[in-house]
């Protein structure tokens, strides 16, 4: 899961229109609105990859430098 601050949102809705459009049938991508655990209102990405780990990855990748991140990050 990737969590960018909620004013990025129009900004992460529009790449993960894009980025969708890219994925292999092993990736998946789903996008919410939370709350953070420190109370801030944030967008997230959650992220997922079903084959081998390398190729997850690097198919993944691109979500993580899509945008401006909020400090939390959770990952593997």
């Amino acid at each position: 899961m990737v969590l960018y601050p909620l004013a990025q949102a129009t900004e992460v809705l529009r790449f993960y229109r894009d980025y969708c459009r890219t994925l292999p049938d092993e990736a998946e991508a789903y996008i919410a609105m939370l709350t953070s655990p420190d109370g801030q209102p944030v967008i997230a990405m959650l992220l997922g990859y079903t084959g081998p780990l390398d190729q997850g990855e690097r198919v993944l990748a691109p979500a993580g430098s899509s945008a401006r991140r909020s400090p939390t990050w959770s990952g593997r």
